[in-house]
This record gives C-alpha cells, sequence and structure tokens, in this order.
C-alpha cells in the first residue's frame, strides 16, 4: 500500500507537453510525469527505456534504475469534467478533493462516494444526494451525521437505520418517521424539537456530535456488515462467496484478503481489484486483469509480474510504462520463446536472491510513506518510517501561516461572501484552507456551518471513526432471560470489532430478531 498515493496533489509541469497540471507525485521525487494526453499519446514510447536483464544484480534495483527514467502518469483521473482537484476518479462533474469515486456531480471533500450528487465530507457513500459528514450510507437523501444509514431522508444523527425518514438521534431503526431518540413523535411534535436546535451554529453541532458517538457506542452493532454473502469473513461486503478476510468489496468469489474488490475472483493479497479481476495475487490498483502477480495499477492486463502503470498489455515482466506491448522484460521487447526463457531465468534468479514473491521494496516507491494510503490504515511516525529504510515527506502540499482570519464565525447566518476570498486556518493542525463558491452555496442551502478545520483533518476524524480492517474472534453479546436466569448467547464469530471495545455485538440471529 506504500505504492498507493491518492488525496495529495502536488503543482507538476508535464515532463512532455510543458503543461502545468496538478499530479499525485511530488516535484521533488524521483520520478517524472506525463499528463493524461500525453502519457496515452504516441509521442513516446515506454520501450525506448528498456535495459538488458542482468543476473548477476538484484532484480528490484534493475527495475529501479529502470523504472525511475520512465515518465509516470500524473494521477488517475479519467474522464472528468471541471473535476482537476481529484484522483482515483473517473467521469466526475463539477467537483472539487473528490478521491477514489466515480460518476458524481457537485461533491466536494469526499471519499470513496459513487453516483451522488450536492454531497460534501462524506465516506463511502454511493447513490445519495445532499448528504453531509455520512459514512457507509447508501440511496440516502438529506441526511446529515449519519452512519451505515440505508434508504434514508432526513434524518441527522442516526446510526444503523434504513427505511428512516425525519428521525434524529435514533439507532437501529427500520421503516420509522418522526422518532427522536428512538421515541415515536407526532410530525407536529418532531418538527417543534427540531425548530429547537440551531443546526447552523459549528458550536451546536460539536456538542450534537459528541452525544452522536456515545449514541453510536451505545447502540446494538451486527457482528459484520455482510449483505447476500455465502461462507464470507470480513466486513462491508455484498454479494459475495467463499471469500474469508475481505473489507469494502461486493461480487467477489474465492477471493481471500482482498480490500477493496468489486466484481473479481480467485484473486488473493491485494489491495483494490476491480471490474472483473482473475487470479491476481498481491497486487495493488488491478483493473480487468487476468492472472497479474506482484503488478501496481495496472489494466487490462494478462500474464503480468512486477509491472506498474501498464495498460493493456500481456507476458510483460518487471515493466512499468507501457501500453499494448508484450513478452517485455525490463521494457525490453523480445520473441515469445526469448520472453518465456529470460523469464524464468529471472525467476531463478530471484528465488536464490529471495526476491521471487516479494513485493516491490517500499523505498523504491514514487510516494513518501505519509503520502499514501498505507499511512491512512497503519500509521508510523517519521521516526519509524526513516528506521525501516523509507521516504517520508516534509512538505505535504499546503502553506502555514498564510490566513488572513484566524477565527471562522460560529454560524453561518454570519458568513459573508467575502469568506471565499479569505484563506483560513485549521484549528487542528494549522494549515491554511480555503473555502470556494459551491461549498458556501451548499453550507447556506442546508443552514450548515463552515467547518472551522481542513478537509485532511476531516477525513482522517471519518476515517478513525470506521472500525479497522482486522478481524477478531469475539462471542454474542446479546442475552436472553431463561428459567429466571439471564445466559448470554453462545454463537462467536469474526468481528471487526474487538473485545476490548465496549460496543455491544450481536450474533446475526440474535441482531435480527432484535432489530426487526
Amino acid at each position: 500500500m506504500a505504492w498507493r498515493a491518492e488525496r495529495f496533489l502536488y503543482p507538476r509541469t508535464c515532463a512532455g507537453s510543458g503543461k502545468n497540471i496538478l499530479s499525485i507525485v511530488a516535484p521533488d521525487s524521483s520520478y517524472q510525469v506525463f499528463s493524461n494526453e500525453y502519457w496515452y499519446s504516441d509521442q513516446w514510447d515506454g520501450l525506448n527505456y528498456g535495459r538488458d536483464y542482468n543476473p548477476e544484480q538484484p532484480f528490484f534495483e534493475q527495475y529501479y534504475k529502470m523504472a525511475v527514467a520512465v515518465p509516470r502518469l500524473y494521477a488517475f483521473a479519467f474522464q472528468n469534467i471541471n473535476s482537476e482537484y481529484s484522483n482515483g476518479s473517473q467521469q466526475n462533474k463539477d467537483c472539487y478533493l473528490l478521491f477514489v469515486s466515480d460518476r458524481n456531480e457537485d461533491c466536494y471533500y469526499v471519499y470513496g462516494i459513487f453516483a451522488c450528487k450536492d454531497t460534501m465530507d462524506c465516506l463511502n457513500m454511493d447513490k445519495s444526494e445532499l448528504c453531509y459528514e455520512c459514512i457507509d450510507s447508501f440511496d440516502c437523501y438529506h441526511c446529515l451525521y449519519g452512519w451505515g444509514l440505508r434508504n434514508c431522508r432526513d434524518v441527522y444523527f442516526c446510526y444503523d437505520c434504513s427505511g428512516c425518514s425525519d428521525c434524529f438521534m435514533c439507532s437501529n431503526l427500520r421503516s420509522r418517521q418522526y422518532c427522536w431518540h428512538n421515541e415515536q413523535l407526532s410530525a407536529e411534535e418532531y418538527q417543534k424539537r427540531l425548530a429547537g436546535y440551531d443546526l447552523g451554529s459549528r458550536r451546536v453541532l460539536v456538542g450534537l456530535e459528541t452525544e452522536f458517538r456515545r449514541l453510536a457506542q451505545r447502540a446494538i452493532h451486527q457482528y459484520a456488515y455482510l449483505v447476500k454473502c455465502t461462507d464470507c469473513t470480513g466486513d462491508l461486503l455484498k454479494n459475495c462467496k467463499r471469500s474469508l478476510n475481505c473489507y469494502e468489496s461486493y461480487d467477489l468469489i474465492d477471493c481471500y484478503n482482498l480490500q477493496v474488490g468489486v466484481d473479481s475472483k480467485w484473486c488473493r493479497d491485494c489491495y483494490v481489484a476491480v471490474d472483473q479481476c482473475e487470479l491476481c495475487y498481491d497486487c495493488v490498483s488491478v483493473v480487468n486483469s487476468y492472472n497479474c502477480h506482484f503488478c501496481i495499477a495496472t489494466w487490462h492486463n494478462r500474464d503480468c509480474y512486477y509491472c506498474d502503470t501498464c495498460v493493456s498489455c500481456h507476458d510483460c515482466f518487471g515493466c512499468t510504462g507501457l501500453k499494448h506491448k508484450s513478452f517485455c522484460l525490463l521494457n525490453k521487447q523480445y520473441s515469445e520463446t526469448e520472453y518465456r526463457q529470460l523469464r524464468e531465468k529471472a525467476i531463478s534468479q530471484m528465488q536464490k536472491a529471495g526476491e521471487w514473491g516479494q513485493f516491490f521494496p517500499a523505498q523504491y516507491s514514487p510516494f513518501a510513506y505519509n503520502e499514501t494510503i498505507a499511512c491512512d490504515l497503519y500509521p508510523l511516525t517519521k521516526e519509524e518510517v526513516l528506521k525501516r529504510g523509507w521516504r517520508w515527506q516534509d512538505n505535504l502540499p499546503g502553506t502555514f501561516g498564510k490566513e488572513t482570519v484566524k477565527e471562522v464565525a460560529d454560524n453561518i447566518k454570519d458568513i459573508t461572501e467575502q469568506i471565499i476570498k479569505e484563506v483560513l486556518v485549521c484549528q487542528n493542525c494549522q494549515k491554511n484552507y480555503k473555502i470556494i463558491p459551491q461549498e458556501l452555496a451548499l453550507y447556506h442551502k442546508q443552514g450548515l456551518p463552515v467547518p472551522d478545520s481542513c478537509f485532511n483533518c476531516r477525513h482522517l476524524k471519518r476515517w478513525q471513526s470506521r472500525n479497522p480492517r482486522k478481524l477478531w474472534t469475539r462471542q454474542c453479546d446479546c442475552r436472553e432471560t431463561k428459567h429466571e436466569h439471564q445466559e448470554r448467547c453462545s454463537n462467536r464469530f469474526e468481528t471487526p470489532y474487538p473485545s476490548t471495545k465496549l460496543e455491544k455485538v450481536y450474533c446475526e440471529e440474535c441482531y435480527q430478531k432484535e432489530i426487526y
């Protein structure tokens, strides 16, 4: 995962055209970058950087010396309209600071959202509109501060609710309306109570968010979110079969240790394997690929090993930056017979050196550790990173000390168009940030206060609210009264909730019985 950068964008110049671009590769990196248009053009060829394989030298050293000369794709953003500040994205329109998200419109400061509109500060959303500060929620409209919502409308500070509307500070509800702290109210009483809260005040929202976090902790938690899954373990899975220790995925068959997978089968130890991947092993960011091992950011490939940013290639080994090529090793073209003989020789030498079966060393990554998803999922200090011989980025994008306003007004009623011209300062990390006009319009439309922290701090707060991508064995917490004594359910399961946490975690049977 130290080879997958997602959320940091740097001003760069396309090494081919001279065009100004935003790139996930920092200017101080050893790697040069091309814009999308130039990378896909016929004006350059990755074979021009090819090198002879030397069996006397370690393979990874040879690969790095070759790869560092090959210009990289500036970011992974395709077919977007007016959405330059994005990465891991395609078919988005009028979006800003949007990452790992597709087919959205007018969305800002989001991660992992799909087919959404007018949505801000959300994480893992699908087919939703006018949502704010929601996590792991789908098919929602105008929901604020929600976790685990399904097909909800006009709900505020709710956890694990489905088919609900007009609910406030509720949990574990199904198909309910006008509920307040899980108490049924009339429509008139509900609206009266809601009107008593000024949600345009940041101070009020902070207090309500603290209360909401306590409510979510006290709620009943299903041992894992597995929908229409058979013989699976993990979390946030839908329509999966015989897939173990997998997370945030759907339509998987016979996968193992997979994070973020879509419509793939027989894949193992991958982070992002989507769109009909098969037999991929130990890969990062593979799309529609077959039998690819130890590959990074490759799509429409088959039978490739140790390849990075290659498209529509087959039978390649240790290559980077290739398009529509085959039978290449270290970016050098061979006949099919020559390639297969040389590949077996390279594998034999790698086995002797202990390199075969290992992923690319992190010290050769184009990215510093704290620029990557690895740091989000497995945080390390600068000292720990440097001790391992990996890189650390001291100059992440952004400025400090340039603010023109020290504090943002508490209430949206006191915010004018002037704030768009100001430079603000994050009250958490002291980094500068700005408010864009579209963002301010949504705050006014929904009556929400302007945040006093930067996007990165807000994202990490949401990220850290989720369960870790790890499983513990735990016993069901449900207790029933039998023969005048309370007996605890004996079911045991694998769950992302560690036993050291205080949440009440139920097995599937007890959860269904209690909630429905």
